[in-house]
């Protein structure tokens, strides 16, 4: 396959295959773009300052895209006035969003808390709640200050 100007596609063809088969729901992208060791910046915009993709690259995943969505003779019509290919770039460039969302790794996690560290966020959760509702006990007065008894010894022993 060749691009807008006859240049070969710079697109691993395993890759092409396996997008164009994610398009139809035949197979799970995400396997075979890890095993070719591709990372969510692989398929950014290189005018992004993050992109390890060159405009060659980026510029093949939108072609394969458009054939993925059965519009490769779209895609390859001038762009000059031609609505309906900017609609389907646009398409495509969503498609390549959503390849990056199944690569970019997850937010980390924190570090896990202690178990004191837990209850005393528990215990504050509790407080906020007895503060907001002072219907809730019949001797609000009373349970506000074993709270705060509470919360005193459990520092003092920690």
């Amino acid at each position: 396959m060749v691009n807008q100007i006859n240049k070969p596609i710079a697109v691993e063809p395993k890759i092409e295959k396996a997008v164009i088969a994610w398009g139809r729901g035949e197979t799970k992208l995400i396997d075979v773009l890890r095993e070719e060791g591709k990372v969510w910046t692989d398929f950014l915009s290189p005018k992004n300052s993050l992109s390890t993709c060159t405009q060659e690259y980026y510029d093949g995943m939108k072609l394969v895209m458009a054939k993925m969505l059965g519009q490769e003779e779209l895609y390859l019509e001038d762009k000059t006035n031609n609505e309906p290919r900017n609609r389907l770039v646009s398409k495509c460039t969503s498609k390549l969003k959503d390849m990056r969302r199944l690569l970019k790794p997850k937010a980390e996690k924190g570090d896990p808390r202690s178990d004191l560290e837990l209850l005393m966020s528990d215990l504050d959760k509790a407080q906020k709640r007895l503060m907001e509702n002072e219907e809730m006990f019949t001797h609000h007065d009373q349970v506000v200050i074993a709270m705060e008894e509470l919360f005193n010894t459990i520092e003092r022993s920690a």
